[in-house]
């Protein structure tokens, strides 16, 4: 599977941050550009400004970002709309509910959710605030999210039409 990060961080953060996540990981870091299909075994840091999307299987991203949905909920419910039960959302720390929205989509079409547990999270007003609308399937620590994570293995699959 293909993994896609998305921060609220400030703009200027983008760079250390794939250099962060690069620090921690085997896996290739990148940054996805508009007609770029994910690969299996990838990390893709979506930039700041941008809105990424998921549209067959490809990359959509448009900078500046033009949408006015939370870019997270953005990209989760386009995920969703694409993969169907193949989708993953996963809500880590963070402030506010960005991302429940995504989540409902993802669970509307059979696919799994994961939000963070209160212990482990530093801010745990975002996944909390998605396992209370319902929408998440397990609440747990990063380490038993990756365990899940490695049980499961899924083909990004691309629509015919």
């Amino acid at each position: 599977m293909a993994f896609v990060v998305l921060s609220h961080i400030v703009p200027a953060a983008d760079g250390p941050l794939v250099e962060i996540v690069a620090s921690y990981t085997q896996l290739p870091v990148r940054i996805p550009v508009q007609g770029l299909q994910p690969e299996p075994n990838c990390i893709y840091m979506a930039p700041s400004k941008a809105d990424v999307i998921l549209e067959r299987a490809i990359f959509g991203v448009s900078t500046p970002r033009a949408l006015m949905d939370p870019q997270i909920v953005l990209f989760l419910s386009s995920l969703a709309e694409d993969q169907g039960e193949n989708a993953i959302g996963i809500i880590f720390s963070g402030y506010g509910n960005d991302g429940t929205n995504g989540c409902k989509n993802i669970k509307a079409r059979g696919g799994k959710t994961f939000a963070q547990d209160d212990a482990s999270a530093e801010i745990d007003e975002m996944p909390r605030n998605a396992a209370l609308a319902g929408c998440i399937d397990h609440v747990l620590s990063p380490q038993k999210i990756a365990a899940e994570l490695s049980k499961i293995s899924f083909v990004i699959s691309r629509p015919d039409n």
